[in-house]
């Protein structure tokens, strides 16, 4: 899968689906969920257990590369930007 996904903003909104904690970017008050298509696909994407995490754009750790993939190839707007956990975002 292509890892040239760019995510526009900083994300505001989280979701935790099935060990895959997603971040959208919605604006001050608005909360912007993923669509039951998008959770679906997360859900039907098949992964292993392994443990090597990645750094999505969108400043969330997925459990291993597989798990970020089936996040882009669903429809995730997001980019590795690094090998390992995201560090914590203060805010």
């Amino acid at each position: 899968f292509p890892l040239v996904w760019i995510y526009p903003e900083i994300p505001q909104a989280a979701m935790d689906f099935h060990g895959l904690a997603i971040f959208f970017a919605a604006p001050s008050g608005v909360t912007n969920l993923p669509s039951e298509t998008f959770l679906r696909c997360v859900d039907n994407c098949p992964t292993t257990s392994e443990y090597n995490p990645v750094c999505g754009s969108d400043m969330q750790s997925y459990h291993n590369m597989a798990k970020f993939g089936c996040a882009v190839s669903c429809g995730a707007r997001i980019r590795v930007i690094r090998v390992g956990t995201c560090l914590p975002v203060n805010g």
